[in-house]
């Protein structure tokens, strides 16, 4: 590397030069001849030749410019409030530069290295003739501007005209000026008018035709492109000898086209005397220019003429070649895109299509040579880095206009309404300040727990979606504002409601405009919520699970750290199968040395020093030495050792430092971010001091092994250095920048210290100091080969373009790689990084994950202070992943092609998570479990079922609070979890606060989930294990005809109907009145007092149960009647069956039926076996819903179809019709038939079809959609269909009377029906029915079972059996306390012990208490004394009785607030209505781990009220003879539970078949609905023993597979009217299925003898 002074003139040499770092007292003075700030900035940090050498650490810039230029155009600008912005901008991108401290001058006395800046000086020539087209004028205009500035003193051409009598500023050894010339393109052709904007071809013209405007310019411009470097002195060109001046310009010219890597044949650019003599003449062509009071301001000087849209002069033009390419069938999809992006560039073309014809021809030569195009493209390194080059300078420069229009679109942009707010407000919401809408609920509550007196989490999704998605989703296409290629900014943005009957949802447009100037439109639908959780998708109801999401950047293990975000996950990790740098050359030497190897003590202590926080060269020591000695030095490599060491020698630890030993007598601390000691020493370096000196000098002269620990990344499958990766995107010098590297270039590595390490280049030794992040980051670069190349090279990407190809396979990878850095930091992590206070800058971001690697600390992976909880953001997230991956195809075609997205693709994508889920709507345990679900599964999450290990599974001390204990009990058990009622998240964006250290600020909805609260007394007393499987089966509860609520209560049966949807209970949002009720449509129409108003569907609705095989028929009830008035927070209506409204205690959620029942053991309770009473099992009776769809042609005649209410049997016809005359040949085949109605009947009869029932019961709905529009309908199927509109109509009409904007939405009520056409989706289904243009009918078949055998039921959810018997009537069990009351059941005491279910005890003993007392209250109630007398008594023993049973007296104080008020009317009406309702108990408020129920308590409270907890039990059934009943030995527990009954039912699980025509073209067996029409296994084998031989032979032949014999049995019926066994065909070889076996043995290639005559198996050969 030289100085420049060095160069010759005027010719171009490939070299890397070097800015002369002066001698003496006197530095120099650098000129940047640039075209703008950043291009100067690149100059100084990032020079691709010429470097500073970081020797030039001052900037100054004109900051006041003032005067006047040649063609009388005045120039104002003052830069000087912009001084504080150029502070910031050079501390930001060259922080070893400083602006100079005078602003307005340079010192005449300075001699410090100094940049001197002109790019505005360049602004402003190009400001004042830009619109010029006299050279003369434009040369002039510049020399008389640059002598201003760089011009040197020359007595003998003082120009009149000159602006000052100008001194160079400072007083320096040399000036001279320093051009970048590819910041300057270079045009050989074209006229010489737009030649002259590259200031070397100014310098030449200006001498061939004005050489006088030269002879004061003394000063050399140097000027490099690359590698190449051209020297060149306009006073020298001009003061030689004016004979040879001719000939020396000429080579000048071909030195610069050399520079520019310019053919020396192209000579257009050559001047001849003609293009002089018009030149001089072009003075006087343009009329001279008045001088006039316009100014050029700042505004001025950054804006040029913008080009029109139908300016095509500027465009590329594809060479003929290129378009035949892109247009080719026969090329590859990849080498078009690339002829694409280079389709301007012949020579390039030109290549590229010699690639595929040799491909061609290699194809046609040798079929095991085949290389396609991009196989050949990939091994010519010299035309990719020539590609590469093209795409990435091919965009057209921006011009300054183009500048300040971008920064005027980004200013309008922020005044874009979006939904009554402008895009400019949105910006300034911030989503961790924006809080989660808490609701209190206090008044309508009657529970005395006051956990429940608020809500939070149900209005997490709804905060979100109502304050912050609209900003996220304006964010992704403000994120288009940072492209780093092509900027885009919005024009505007239309949302309307697109939804239909099947899909609620909204269109969003979003106009756009990019910096070319070209405009592009996105459509997009966005899915809408409503009920707060729930989307209406392809006619489904879906919620998306809650994703527990990692932050942007978590370390994850020790050596392990993620880079988490919505477009990409990096997964950063600290390679370890090599060691550190100094480790490794002491172990050398060690082994070299055995009089060092005394000093150390060898063995490991690394697992020791686990629970230790430590670093990582400590930890390195650790693996391999236990302790070092030298004379003044103990170094321990244990912990456990030191802190022992610490207590002994009374040694106080040091905050944020590790002890490690001592050495000359004081203890040594080494800083855990440092890794230094306090004198800046690493332990190797400790340990280097402290050994003799011929030792430190042989570990010096030991060679390092070039592959060492350092960081890698993973990205796209590869793992690849993370700082490789960097310099790719942002090159070597930004990156040492970033990274805080210190370091120097050096000539040489003899200077190179310990703490130090180098990479030699081929022009230099890259020498930085050595510390451990420093280290293992700078280690990866050694993988690459740097001493081929200059160190300049490294900011470009081609010196890793062989590295690249041979990870990756391909160089193409390149430009997905640049997509990553573009785009994986989205506007949703770059302000959650600002939140938590790191860089936005992806590199940035990545110095920091090296940084973590620097020690083996780590929370553990579940830790949820790494998370946070989101719902919809993922949509904006799916819809960034779009944008981004659109934008990837815009990009390389240069603008080319228009940036879009299919409109559907967010929705689709949604659809496609594994956390997108239909909803079941079967129970309110499962809605509540499935809306506080939550997973690490989902968008961008651990979708890999074998990324979950068991560690993964567990469950981390810090989800106290936030998630509930319980797990799935199967294969998903800790990948599914559930959220807990109210966890501990902070604000819309998620943020979790973890509470594990304030265990005292959790409450019961803290820390249990929904489910685990709505099971009292279970979650704290049960086996977890077992309350999970008790969570699991209330998940799958279904609704029973008596249910009833609990009756020791911890309140969430009565909170828990805020949290559902109005499947379920409708709660009032605001105070109101009913104002009117449709008996026909069954609707009730609330008006809130804020103005809006919600609709009630009262009628029946059919829901979806997924999982159970059925729907159920939900029906909500109420006790509101027009003109009632209600408030905030009262329930409006509820399920009839899932709820329970009792006066004093509100609507409650029913969990069962409540049934007496006993422990002890009997033959029928053996197993998991168990029996009911006939009473149970009415009470336990469940409807369930069938569906029965059929499709029918839109010309179809229908016959003969059910209604509503009608009730039918297994095999009854549901509709009947006509569907073949859908074929208009069958039509005119019927017409030409004429008055022969006979025949036409038989036509006719043959082409009906008929849709049986597979089941008995109600039908309970009839649904029907229509694609086609009611007019195109048969006559018949217009009346059917037009009768059910009427109906759906007068609804709408209802409806829009109250809301007249909403679609498929209406008062808050989802219209799922539509009364006209429903569009199909693409593949003509609608609701999962083949339709194309027809209809669509759903037939909903209500079925109604009892309890029967086999049925499966949960005792209070912990007890699960089976029903092995049902009693008869008069023959039920019963106990001696109440003879005349049933036992319903009696469960296995030994069952509750093996599934430690111990909350069956305090359950059933405290329902017992509460029947009881209500039974003693009746009994004193219907006794003959006064009222005043029977209160008291009631009263006394009311409280005595809760005294007992609850000792903080809170119950006692509940009911004391209820009655005392009253007065003896009240009284009387309440208990008259409460004996008078089975439901109306007086209940127990607990609340767990606060207010507790104790056994001792319930003892207490039973001798209060005289009732016995054990009872002698007698059981009839067993004898089946009432005069001679079985009674328990001993007296056995027996008290009162409730009831559930799984989904598990005895139709669900039984199989019907009512045909046979559904069979396998592969077997000829039956399959599909028709599959239980066929005998198993079982069935033969009973059959076998019956010796019924010619039912075997008939089931297994004409009626299973043998189709010959079926068609031969067919014929004989239809002639004969019966047939026989014997005169069929009977061969093994017509059976489908055996043929089918045989066939796949011999495609094994293996013979078998399946099909011999007669055989079946080869060991009935003998008997045959």
């Amino acid at each position: 590397m030289i100085e420049y002074t060095k160069l010759p003139y005027n010719k171009t040499t490939i070299r890397d030069v070097k800015l002369p770092p002066g001698n003496g007292n006197k530095g120099n003075c650098c000129f940047l001849f640039s075209p703008d700030f950043d291009s100067s900035i690149s100059m100084m940090v990032n020079p691709k030749n010429c470097t500073s050498m970081g020797r030039y650490r001052l900037y100054f810039r004109q900051l006041k410019y003032i005067g006047k230029t040649t063609n009388n155009k005045r120039y104002r600008i003052n830069d000087v409030r912009n001084y504080e912005a150029l502070k910031d901008k050079l501390r930001t991108d060259a922080p070893m530069i400083k602006p100079y401290p005078v602003k307005l001058g340079i010192n005449p006395s300075e001699t410090r290295n100094i940049f001197v800046d002109l790019f505005q000086w360049v602004k402003i020539y190009q400001s004042a003739t830009g619109s010029s087209t006299s050279i003369a004028r434009n040369v002039k205009a510049f020399w008389y501007l640059m002598r201003s500035v760089i011009g040197s003193v020359n007595p003998k051409y003082q120009d009149k005209d000159a602006l000052t009598n100008y001194v160079r500023p400072g007083s320096y050894n040399n000036y001279f000026v320093l051009v970048d010339a590819s910041m300057f393109p270079y045009q050989n052709t074209g006229r010489p008018i737009d030649r002259i904007k590259n200031p070397l071809y100014l310098i030449y013209l200006t001498a061939r035709t004005y050489p006088e405007y030269l002879m004061n310019m003394d000063i050399d411009f140097i000027c490099y492109y690359e590698n190449m470097v051209l020297r060149v002195n306009p006073y020298q060109l001009v003061s030689g000898d004016s004979s040879k001046k001719g000939s020396e310009l000429s080579r000048l010219l071909a030195e610069i086209r050399k520079l520019y890597h310019k053919a020396s044949t192209m000579q257009n650019d050559e001047l001849t005397e003609e293009d002089i003599k018009n030149i001089k003449n072009s003075e006087t062509d343009e009329p001279e220019t008045a001088e006039t009071n316009d100014e050029i301001t700042t505004t001025d000087v950054y804006e040029t003429p913008v080009e029109k849209e139908d300016d095509h002069s500027f465009k590329k033009v594809p060479v003929e070649k290129a378009v035949k390419m892109i247009t080719s069938p026969a090329v590859q999809e990849n080498i078009k895109a690339v002829v694409d992006a280079v389709s301007d560039d012949k020579e390039l073309v030109d290549k590229i299509a010699d690639k595929v014809q040799t491909a061609e021809n290699l194809k046609d030569d040798d079929l095991s040579a085949v290389k396609t195009a991009e196989d050949l493209l990939d091994e010519d390194k010299e035309t990719l880095d020539k590609i590469y080059r093209k795409m990435q300078q091919d965009s057209p420069t921006k011009s300054q206009r183009s500048t300040a229009r971008d920064q005027m679109l980004r200013e309008k942009q922020k005044d874009i309404v979006v939904r009554n707010t402008t895009i400019g407000d949105l910006a300034k919401i911030n989503p961790k300040k924006t809080e989660i809408e808490t609701v209190d609920i206090h008044k309508a509550m009657h529970t005395t727990n006051p956990n429940m007196n608020k809500i939070k989490f149900q209005n997490f999704n709804e905060s979100y979606c109502k304050n912050v998605m609209d900003k996220d989703i304006i964010g992704v296409f403000e994120n288009l504002n940072q492209a780093s290629t092509t900027k885009m900014f919005i024009r505007g943005v239309k949302v309307e409601d697109t939804s239909d009957v099947l899909n609620y949802k909204e269109t969003w447009t979003v106009n756009l405009e990019d910096e070319n100037r070209l405009r592009h439109t996105i459509k997009v639908d966005i899915p809408k919520f409503y009920d707060k959780n729930f989307l209406w998708l392809s006619g489904n109801k879906k919620v998306i699970k809650n994703q527990l999401f990692f932050l942007p950047v978590v370390k994850i293990s020790g050596d392990t750290v993620m880079i988490v975000t919505n477009y990409n996950k990096l997964t950063i990790k600290r390679e370890e199968n090599k060691t550190l740098k100094e480790i490794t050359v002491l172990t050398k030497q060690i082994a070299k040395e055995e009089a060092l190897a005394k000093y150390f003590v060898p063995g490991s202590c690394y697992v020791n020093n686990a629970s230790y926080i430590t670093a990582v060269e400590y930890d390195e020591f650790s693996k391999i030495f236990i302790r070092f000695h030298a004379p003044k030095c103990d170094l321990y490599f244990d912990q456990e050792t030191c802190k022992e060491y610490m207590e002994k020698h009374l040694i106080d630890q040091q905050d944020g430092k590790m002890f490690i030993g001592v050495e000359k007598g004081k203890p040594v601390f080494i800083d855990y971010e440092t890794q230094r000691d306090e004198s800046g020493r690493g332990i190797a370096e400790i340990i280097l001091d402290n050994i003799p000196e011929e030792s430190r000098t042989a570990i010096k002269s030991i060679n390092v092994p070039k592959r060492l620990m350092y960081t890698k990344v993973t990205t796209m499958k590869q793992d690849l250095p993370m700082i490789i990766l960097m310099c790719i995107w942002e090159g070597l010098s930004t990156v040492l920048k970033k990274a805080g590297i210190k370091y120097r270039l050096e000539e040489n590595a003899r200077d190179v210290k310990p703490t130090e390490d180098y990479i030699r280049f081929k022009n230099c030794y890259l020498v930085y100091d050595n510390n451990v992040t420093t280290q293992i980051l700078m280690n990866g670069f050694k993988a690459i080969d740097t001493k081929s190349h200059n160190i300049s090279e490294f900011d470009e990407v081609t010196p890793f373009i062989p590295y690249i190809q041979k990870k990756f396979g391909k160089v193409s990878i390149l430009n997905a790689l640049v997509n990553v850095y573009e785009f994986t930091i989205g506007p949703i992590e770059r302000e959650i990084l600002l939140n938590m206070g790191l860089p936005t800058d992806l590199v940035q971001i990545m110095v920091y994950a090296n940084g973590l690697l620097g020690d083996n600390q780590a929370v553990s992976e579940l830790n949820l202070s790494e998370y946070r909880v989101r719902n919809a953001e993922v949509i904006s997230a799916i819809l960034y992943d779009a944008i981004a991956k659109a934008f990837v195809p815009y990009k390389n075609s240069n603008g080319k092609k228009k940036l879009s997205i299919p409109q559907d693709i967010v929705i689709k994508r949604l659809l496609a998570l594994q956390t997108t889920e239909d909803t079941s709507t079967l129970n309110p345990f499962l809605e509540l479990e499935t809306t506080h679900g939550v997973s690490t599964k989902g968008w961008r999450g651990v979708n890999l079922e074998d990324s979950y290990t068991v560690p993964k599974r567990s469950y981390d001390p810090t989800m106290t609070g936030v998630i509930g204990v319980s797990s799935s009990p199967d294969g998903q058990v800790g990948v599914n979890r559930t959220l807990t009622m109210e966890p501990s998240i902070e604000s819309c964006r998620g943020y979790i606060q973890t509470k594990n250290d304030k265990l005292d600020e959790l409450k019961d909805v803290n820390l249990f989930s929904p489910a685990e609260m709505l099971i009292p007394l279970g979650a704290t007393r049960d086996d977890p294990i077992r309350t999970g499987h008790s969570v699991k089966q209330s998940r799958a509860t279904i609704p029973i005809k008596d249910a009833s609520p609990v009756l020791i209560s911890n309140g969430s049966d009565e909170l828990c109907k805020y949290y559902l949807s109005s499947d379920f209970v409708v709660t009032a949002e605001d105070d109101g009145e009913v104002i009117e009720y449709d008996d026909t449509t069954k609707l009730m129409i609330v008006a809130y007092k804020n103005g809006t108003h919600r609709a009630i569907n009262l009628d029946k609705n059919i829901v979806k149960n997924g999982g159970g095989g059925f729907e159920l028929s939900n029906v909500l009830v109420t006790n509101l009647k027009v003109g009632d008035h209600f408030k905030k927070a009262d329930t409006l209506a509820w399920h009839k069956d899932f709820f329970t409204n009792i006066p004093t205690q509100g609507v409650r959620m029913n969990v069962g039926a409540l049934i007496k029942v006993a422990l002890y053991s009997t033959y029928n309770t053996y197993e998991d076996a168990d029996f009911v009473t006939r009473k149970v099992s009415d009470m336990c009776t469940t409807e369930m819903c069938f569906r029965v769809k059929t499709s029918i042609g839109k010309n179809s005649n229908i016959y003969k179809m059910v209604k509503v209410g009608d009730r039918i049997n297994v095999g009854d016809t549901l509709i009947e019709f006509d569907e073949s005359f859908e074929d208009s040949d069958i039509n005119k085949l019927l017409s030409s038939l004429g008055d022969n109605e006979e025949l036409k009947e038989t036509v006719i009869q043959n082409s009906r079809n008929v849709k049986k029932s597979k089941y008995s019961g109600v039908i309970e709905d009839i649904k029907i959609y229509s694609a086609s529009e009611l007019d195109d309908l048969s006559p018949s199927l217009q009346m059917i269909v037009g009768n059910y509109y009427k109906k759906i109509d007068r609804k709408n009409r209802i409806l829009s009377k109250y809301d007249k904007d909403g679609k498929t939405v209406k008062c808050g009520l989802m219209i799922t029906e539509s009364s006209g056409r429903t569009e199909p989706d693409r593949y003509g289904n609608i609701r999962g029915i083949k339709v194309n243009d027809g209809v669509a009918i759903e037939f909903y078949v209500k079925h109604s079972e009892p309890l029967e055998v086999g049925s499966k039921v949960a005792n209070f959810s912990p007890l699960k059996n089976v029903v092995s018997e049902v009693i008869p009537l008069g023959y039920e069990p019963y106990s001696e306390f109440r003879p005349n009351e049933s036992v319903d059941t009696i469960i296995n005491p030994s069952s509750i012990l093996n599934r430690m279910v111990s909350s069956v005890l305090p359950t059933m003993f405290g329902n017992k208490c509460i029947i009881e007392l209500k039974r003693k209250l009746s009994d004193i109630w219907n006794n003959k004394k006064d009222l005043v007398e029977r209160r008291k008594e009631m009263c006394n023993i009311i409280y005595r009785f809760f005294n007992a049973l609850d000792p903080t007296k809170e119950n006692t104080k509940k009911y004391k607030a209820m009655f005392e008020p009253m007065s003896d009317q009240k009284f009387k009406s309440f208990f008259t209505e409460f004996f008078n309702n089975p439901k109306h108990y007086l209940i127990l408020d607990m609340v767990d781990y606060e207010r507790d129920l104790q056994v001792e308590y319930i003892e207490a409270a039973a001798k209060v009220i005289d009732v016995p907890l054990f009872e002698y039990v007698t059981m009839p059934h067993l004898t089946m003879d009432k005069e001679n009943p079985i009674i328990t030995k001993h007296k056995v527990p027996v008290g009162y539970i409730h009831l559930k009954r799984p989904q598990q039912t005895v139709m669900k699980k039984n199989g019907l078949s009512v045909e046979a025509d559904q069979r396998s073209a592969f077997t000829g067996q039956v399959t599909g609905g028709d599959k239980n029409g066929r005998e198993s296994d079982l069935e033969n084998c009973m059959l076998t023993s019956l010796g019924m031989k010619y039912t075997l032979k008939e089931l297994n032949g004409p009626r299973a597979d043998d189709l010959v014999m079926k068609k031969e049995m067919l014929d004989q019926i239809n002639r004969n009217g019966y047939t026989e066994l014997s005169g069929l065909t009977d061969k093994v070889e017509n059976k489908t299925t055996l043929n089918t076996i045989n066939t796949y043995f011999l495609g094994m290639g293996l013979h078998t003898d399946l099909i011999t005559k007669g055989l079946k198996l080869p060991y009935t050969l003998d008997k045959e």
